[in-house]
């Protein structure tokens, strides 16, 4: 081939080439902006649209085990046939102990005791002790007891217990009568047992 056809194919080639180059930067451009434009439309249409918040989450549900209610049986105390009886009896013997006192808290006591406790049983106790107690200051209130008492045979044993106290003592007949004898008039026995035990009473023809 002749060098002036090779040089002329040559030139050919390289303006082809430029006419590429320079139609690919003209188009580069022109698709970068397409696509800036195509980012800033979209990003657009976004911020358009209504931005919903988020859902809260609801608050966790806790489970809480449901709690055995008991009843529990109350103690026995004086409810029980057994205990009660040994609370009587227990009641009986401090009764018994306050009438060999002389001081006025356990005449008090014993009167309480007659007057409020719901035992009839130690109730009678506390009326035996009254007259144990040997001491007519207990006359008053044993006679307002009586008035509240609605129980027929236990006010007529409290009022009968109020005659006996005030009865003269032996030693008091004796000390006021210093020449009678014991048998003479009705007194008050020294020891006192249940049922309001008094010296016999004898007629005045008796110390003829």
């Amino acid at each position: 081939m002749r060098p002036k056809v090779v040089v002329a194919i040559l030139l050919l080639a390289a303006g082809l080439l430029g006419v590429i180059v320079l139609v690919s930067k003209a188009l580069r451009p022109q698709s970068t902006t397409s696509a800036d434009s195509g980012k800033v439309s979209l990003a657009a249409t976004v911020s358009n649209q209504p931005v919903e918040a988020p859902a809260s989450n609801p608050p966790p549900v806790v489970s809480v085990a449901p709690v055995a209610v008991t009843n529990e049986a109350p103690a026995a105390g004086t409810n029980d046939a057994a205990a009660h009886a040994q609370y009587v009896s227990r009641r009986i013997e401090e009764l018994n102990a306050l009438a060999m006192n002389n001081d006025v808290q356990s005449r008090d006591t014993i009167l309480s005791e007659l007057k409020k406790n719901p035992d009839k049983e130690i109730r009678a106790a506390a009326l035996e002790a009254a007259i144990q107690f040997d001491d007519r200051s207990v006359v008053p209130p044993m006679q307002e007891i009586a008035a509240q008492t609605e129980d027929p045979d236990e006010k007529a044993a409290i009022l009968e217990a109020i005659d006996y106290i005030n009865l003269p003592s032996l030693t008091e007949f004796m000390a006021a009568h210093p020449n009678s004898t014991p048998g003479s008039a009705q007194t008050r026995s020294s020891s006192h047992s249940h049922g309001h035990t008094k010296l016999p009473a004898q007629s005045p023809d008796s110390g003829q």
